[in-house]
């Protein structure tokens, strides 16, 4: 989460809002996993410290256009 703090200064207050509410949501990233090449980065003990998505063109979202 401390990597998306900067796009916050770079979206409007709506998408930023948009935006959290889609990170925080366990859904987003359940997709996410069905639509693209992941990378998860895991602890020992199976705790996620870090991930990495590539989705493929044709996937839009609310605040990422299609293109």
């Amino acid at each position: 989460m401390l990597s998306w703090a900067y796009y916050e200064k770079k979206l409007t207050p709506n998408h930023w809002d948009e935006l959290l509410a889609i990170l925080n949501n366990n859904a987003t990233y359940l997709k996410l996993l069905e639509q693209s090449y992941a990378i998860i980065c895991e602890t020992k003990q199976g705790n996620i410290i870090g991930m990495a998505f590539i989705v493929p063109t044709g996937n839009p979202t609310e605040i990422y256009d299609e293109a």
